[in-house]
């Protein structure tokens, strides 16, 4: 008995790739590859992970509940800022909070930089950051207009902070600063609405932090240099504006070093800014710079100021 195999049914032609159709297919993969290797060339290469601690209040302010509310958004809003700047590698929250707890650590522990570094080295970081909100307040005033319009009320907010980055290899204290920021929001009638006040001194507040954060992981540094075009490796979600001024100074300088640097190799001026990088011209030195040549900030662009408000009492004359 002869047994039949079955051969596989050629596709029909009208469902073969054409030559062109091919020529299509290949020229989109090779754009997609190109685009891919152009982007890669641009990220940063072995960028530090860098872990926040919970941030610590040594001292219970009158109001513990808000206090605490603007404590916990302050440090959710650095490690969003510092995730947004594309520039360290930031550690999920709730794995540092979870290895904390194995650890049987909490944030007043973690505070103190021994028991800092062996939290960082059971999660493989580069970096730990240690906050202390040393002080939260709010103080207001009412102001009683005249032609009766009415009841000024102002609240006066403002934060404290102290923060310090640890190298986890080293146990140095790769940066020591202290940040104290203020806010006020006015109303006419009605209380004023702290909310929002406090939500824009938090912002504020974890900008500047987290600033501080990446100049001390990340310093400025030249990326590559292409006929007096220099790229950095800092861009507009880490604070670069156009119109910032840097000074490129030599590569074998320290990180202690460099703000005392006098003699830069030359001066930049920052003319295209992207989220991740930034191009500049050079405006005075040499243009013979080398990659990984660290810059020192100069000058910065201000931004832009708001317009200015209405004045609620306009209306009234």
């Amino acid at each position: 008995m002869e047994k039949s195999i079955r051969q596989p049914s050629a596709l029909p032609a009208s469902a073969r790739p054409t030559g062109r159709a091919l020529s299509v297919l290949l020229v989109l993969a090779a754009a997609a590859v190109a685009a891919w290797w152009w982007e890669a060339g641009r990220r940063p290469v072995g960028r530090a992970r860098v872990a926040v601690l919970p941030f610590e209040v040594p001292r219970p302010a009158a109001d513990a509940k808000w206090s605490q509310r603007v404590v916990t958004a302050l440090h959710d809003d650095v490690i969003a800022t510092l995730v947004a700047s594309d520039v360290v590698d930031v550690l999920e929250r709730a794995h540092v909070a979870r290895v904390l707890i194995e650890q049987g650590m909490d944030s007043g522990q973690a505070s103190r930089p021994d028991d800092a570094v062996r939290a960082g080295r059971v999660l493989q970081a580069d970096y730990v950051v240690l906050g202390t909100v040393a002080e939260v307040g709010a103080d207001s005033e009412d102001e009683v207009l005249p032609y009766n319009a009415g009841v000024e009320h102002t609240r006066w907010l403002h934060v404290g902070v102290d923060l310090r980055v640890v190298d986890v290899e080293t146990s140095r204290v790769a940066v020591a600063a202290h940040e104290e920021l203020q806010d006020a929001v006015r109303a006419i009638g009605d209380a004023a609405p702290v909310e929002d006040a406090g939500r824009r001194l938090g912002a504020d507040t974890a900008t500047r932090l987290a600033e501080r954060i990446i100049d001390a992981v990340a310093p400025v540094a030249v990326r590559s240099v292409d006929a007096g075009a220099v790229e950095l490796n800092r861009g507009g979600a880490a604070g670069v504006r156009v119109g910032d001024r840097f000074a490129v100074l030599p590569a074998a300088l320290s990180t202690a070093s460099r703000a005392a640097a006098e003699e830069p190799l030359a001066q930049l001026e920052v003319t295209r800014v992207e989220p991740a990088w930034a191009r500049a011209r050079v405006v005075s030195g040499t243009t013979d710079l080398s990659p990984g040549a660290p810059c020192r900030l100069l000058a910065r662009r201000p931004p832009m100021a708001p317009l200015p408000a209405a004045d609620p009492l306009d209306e009234r004359w």
